[in-house]
C-alpha cells in the first residue's frame, strides 16, 4: 500500500518537476540558450538560479551586478556585421521586474572570469521598472548610461557599439518569484552584401538593386552596385519579426536576377556578400526563369512569382527589340497522361506570356512552347527541389 502511495506522489509530482526543469535549462551561465537577434525571441518564466549562484552578495548599490540571483536566464548570441546593439525587454506582465546584465563571451573560461568578477560587464540595468515603465528595459539610443543601479534610476542603458563575429551573454534576472514570460526584441542595423558579375567573364557591372516588401509590394531601399569597386553593393536594412521580401538586380543588357528573402534564407546573406551572375542577353541562348512558380497541376502562378514576373517585363520594357520564345516544361507523373503532361506545360508558358501582354509587351515579341516532361533536368528526381527544378520555365532569346 506504501509502495502505491509513493508511485501515485511520484506521478502527480513529476509533471511539475518536468515543467521546472524545461525553464530552468538555461538558469546557469555554463548552459546559455542560443538565440538569433534578427527576429524576437519569447521565452517562458525563468524559475530560480539554477545549479550554480554566478551572483551573489553584490550590495544594492551595485549599477553592474545583481545583488543576488532571483529567478535568471542567460543566452548568447552571435554579431553578424560591425553596427550598434540595442534591444527591448518585455515582460508579459508590467508586475514583474527584470534586470539584465551583458558581457562580452570569451574562451571556456568566461563564465569562471564572470563568477570570479575578473571579466566586467559592458552593460547593466538594475533599476527598479515601475508602471511608468511598463517593466520594459534594455539598451538604447537615446540612453545616458552604460549602468544604471538598483532604485528608481533610468530603464534604458547605452547602445553597444559592436563588431561582426562578436559573440556576448545577456543573462536576465527577474526579481519576483512565479513571474510571467518575457520577450526580447533585438534593434541592429544590418546589411544585406551582395557582388554583382558578368556571368561569362566575371566582370564587374553597375546594377540597380532593389529590395521590396512582398507583402505591400512597395520598396523598402534602392542602391546600385559600383563597377570600380569589384561590382559590391551594400543595402543597410532593420529587420522584422517577419519578413517577404525580395532583392532584384538588373544592368542594361543582362537578365535580372532575383531572390526571395524570409527570416531563414536571410542569414547568409547578413554574414557575408552573396555573388550574383548576371546572364548577358544574346541570341539563341536559354536559361530557366528562377523563383516563377505554379500550383501543382495548375497554370496558376503562386504568389511568391510577382517579383520574377515583374523582372522579366523589366527586361522586355527595357529592351524593345528583344523577342523571346517562352518553354514550358514539367515534372514526370505517372498518373498524368504524355497529352496533359504537354497541355499543362504548354498553358503555363502561355499563362507567362499573357502576363507580360496584360502589362503592354506586343505579343508579336512573345512565342510560346510546350515539352511537358520530354526534357527534365532531373529524370529521376529524388527530392522536392530537383521535381521543383523539372517544373521550370525556360526563355531562349530569339532575336535582340
Amino acid at each position: 500500500m506504501r509502495s502505491a502511495f509513493l508511485l501515485l506522489s511520484f506521478l502527480f509530482w513529476l509533471p511539475g518537476w518536468s515543467q521546472q526543469v524545461k525553464d530552468s535549462l538555461h538558469c546557469d551561465c555554463s548552459t546559455p540558450q542560443n538565440i538569433p537577434i534578427y527576429k524576437k525571441h519569447h521565452h517562458p518564466a525563468p524559475s530560480g538560479h539554477g545549479a550554480v549562484f554566478e551572483f551573489e552578495h553584490n550590495g544594492m548599490q551595485n549599477g553592474k551586478y545583481f545583488d543576488k540571483e532571483h529567478n535568471t536566464v542567460w543566452y548568447s548570441f552571435t554579431i553578424p556585421n560591425d553596427g550598434t546593439l540595442n534591444f527591448d525587454l518585455i515582460p508579459d506582465t508590467v508586475k514583474d521586474d527584470y534586470d539584465f546584465i551583458l558581457f562580452k563571451q570569451g574562451g571556456r573560461g568566461t563564465c569562471d572570469s564572470i563568477k570570479n568578477k575578473t571579466l566586467s560587464p559592458v552593460r547593466a540595468n538594475i533599476s527598479h521598472n515601475g508602471p511608468g515603465t511598463k517593466g520594459v528595459t534594455g539598451l538604447s539610443a537615446t540612453a545616458r548610461f552604460d549602468y544604471n543601479k538598483p532604485g528608481a534610476h533610468d530603464h534604458y542603458s547605452k547602445s553597444l557599439p559592436v563588431k561582426a563575429g562578436d559573440r556576448y551573454l545577456l543573462v536576465v534576472d527577474n526579481v519576483y518569484q512565479k513571474g510571467k514570460a518575457h520577450t526580447l526584441k533585438f534593434y541592429f542595423d544590418f546589411k544585406l552584401q551582395g557582388i554583382v558579375l558578368d556571368s561569362v567573364g566575371n566582370k564587374p557591372l553597375t546594377a540597380t538593386v532593389v529590395l521590396s516588401d512582398l507583402k505591400s509590394n512597395a520598396v523598402i531601399k534602392e542602391t546600385q552596385s559600383d563597377s570600380l569597386n569589384k561590382g559590391q553593393f551594400s543595402i543597410p536594412v532593420q529587420l522584422i519579426d517577419t519578413l517577404r521580401w525580395s532583392l532584384s538586380i538588373s544592368a542594361p543588357g543582362y537578365f535580372s536576377e532575383n531572390i526571395v528573402l524570409t527570416q531563414n534564407s536571410i542569414t547568409a546573406l547578413l554574414q557575408r556578400p552573396r555573388t550574383f551572375k548576371l546572364r548577358k542577353i544574346e541570341k539563341n541562348k536559354s536559361f530557366a526563369l528562377k523563383d516563377i512558380n505554379f500550383f501543382p497541376n495548375k497554370d496558376i502562378f503562386r504568389p511568391t512569382s510577382a517579383p520574377a514576373l515583374q523582372n522579366l517585363l523589366n527586361v522586355m520594357m527595357d529592351n524593345p527589340t528583344l523577342k523571346i520564345l517562352i518553354e514550358g516544361h514539367t515534372n514526370y507523373d505517372p498518373n498524368t497522361s504524355k497529352e496533359l503532361d504537354l497541355k499543362l506545360s504548354e498553358s503555363r508558358a502561355v499563362a507567362v506570356k499573357k502576363y507580360l501582354a496584360d502589362h503592354g509587351i506586343d505579343n508579336a515579341r512573345i512565342a510560346t512552347r510546350g515539352y511537358g516532361s520530354t526534357r527534365m533536368i532531373y529524370p529521376m528526381p529524388r527530392t522536392p527541389e530537383q521535381q521543383q527544378q523539372n517544373m521550370r520555365v525556360e526563355i531562349k532569346i530569339e532575336d535582340y
